[in-house]
């Protein structure tokens, strides 16, 4: 766990999760985003959470509980951030833990696995992003296609991945009206996964009336160094202060 702690007395906190495929990333990748929203008067605890190769969901949710009920029990409020896979994950952990959780924030997340989702394909053309070039060749990554990782995400066979097994695992086919508020961000000239992912979720979000932001970067890619700039960070700060909840004072 790496803790950005904010100098706000009663802070609301931010868990992040990483991306990396589900099979590769690190809780230290991308910091200036983390220590941008404590500078901002939100604590953030980016924690490690199994990877698929390691175990399967429901793993990464065990993992993140874990960590929350030992780093922060009683957090004023209490949201789930990640990043690609790690934002996909922060939304199918915010939409069936059994744990209350204010608000979702998801950065250019999948949130369809299923063979719908599957034809979102970016533009022919986008830049892959030299970062995500490289995660390609790390270990546990390399030689595993899109299939292989959600398969080993499920817990499954590769030729038992089955649309049933998928849509368990896609947060836009799972979430009700019990979820928590929503906030997405995804560029327009993301190279890895295709925007009308966080439009599929917002507009899925809309319909069982589970309040959802979404904002669309013109011609942000994937990892995007502008998910750390001012204009986004504003955006999760405005989203995490009006869902923290009120804090009562006592006048004993």
């Amino acid at each position: 766990m790496e803790h950005y702690p904010s100098s706000s007395p009663g802070a609301p906190v931010v868990v992040y999760l990483h991306g990396g495929g589900w099979v590769t990333g690190s809780r230290l990748d991308h910091p200036e985003r983390l220590a941008a929203l404590a500078a901002r008067g939100v604590s953030v605890l980016s924690v490690g959470y199994r990877k698929a190769d390691h175990g399967p969901f429901p793993s990464q949710r065990h993992d993140v509980e874990y960590a929350i009920d030992a780093l922060a029990p009683s957090a004023t409020g209490l949201f789930l951030m990640g990043a690609s896979a790690g934002a996909h994950l922060a939304a199918l952990i915010g939409y069936t833990s059994t744990r209350s959780f204010d608000g979702v924030i998801g950065l250019f997340g999948r949130y369809d696995l299923t063979a719908a989702g599957d034809e979102l394909r970016p533009a022919p053309g986008l830049a892959v992003p030299d970062e995500i070039l490289r995660a390609g060749t790390a270990p546990g990554f390399a030689g595993l296609d899109a299939r292989s990782r959600l398969a080993l995400l499920a817990g499954v066979p590769r030729s038992s991945l089955d649309e049933d097994t998928l849509r368990a695992l896609s947060p836009a086919a799972i979430i009700t009206s019990s979820a928590p508020a929503t906030l997405l961000l995804h560029g327009t000239g993301d190279a890895i996964v295709d925007h009308a992912h966080s439009e599929r979720l917002a507009r899925r979000a809309a319909e069982v009336g589970v309040p959802c932001r979404l904002v669309l970067v013109p011609g942000a890619n994937h990892e995007d160094p502008v998910f750390a700039e001012p204009e986004a960070i504003d955006e999760i700060v405005r989203f995490v202060t009006s869902f923290t909840p009120a804090v009562e004072e006592n006048h004993e």
